[in-house]
């Protein structure tokens, strides 16, 4: 029962802070108005946010379930290479030292290579995430707010004097 309170409550305050981020991005609000203004949106579309809440869930789980190949690639390409170059470096460290020192020769330089190999492309791939999951809660904002509601354009009337040719005049 607690754990269950835990989540609903999680889950929005997590809908709300996505609302207040655009909030404050979009409408130049500071944080308390920013939050405020979040607040109202979920409180006058809660049907539409908690549709929006639950199709960046699907994304999340989309999301992670694709890249779970990608980790286990990553990480054997990772021990290939930083075990290649970590068994290189401490072969040649045992030639000139004895010991336990060519170990930590090869664990020094493999570990750091197998970590960047890995961490790199995965940091890319969440930032890639994060931009498709903000664009996708600015849209839905701007929705909700009616900032996009068509026929609002301003039109520049003028007489039917200012259409008159000078030639014909």
């Amino acid at each position: 029962m607690g754990l269950g309170i835990v989540i609903v409550a999680g889950t929005g305050v997590s809908v709300l802070k996505r609302l207040a981020r655009q909030a404050c991005a979009l409408d130049s609000l500071g944080v308390i108005a920013a939050v405020a203004r979040g607040w109202q949106t979920i409180c006058q579309h809660p049907a539409d946010t908690t549709l929006m809440w639950l199709i960046t869930l699907g994304l999340r789980i989309g999301w992670a379930l694709t890249t779970v190949p990608v980790v286990i690639m990553l990480v054997g390409l990772g021990v290939m290479m930083g075990g290649f170059l970590g068994l290189a470096a401490g072969g040649l460290a045992g030639l000139a030292a004895a010991a336990d020192v060519p170990l930590f020769v090869g664990l020094a330089l493999g570990i750091p290579i197998f970590l960047l190999v890995l961490v790199g492309p995965l940091v890319l791939l969440g930032g890639l995430r994060e931009v498709l999951l903000t664009s996708l809660w600015s849209l839905t904002y701007r929705e909700l707010q009616g900032l996009e509601k068509p026929g609002t354009e301003t039109v520049l009337v003028t007489g039917p004097s200012a259409l008159e040719s000078p030639a014909l005049a």
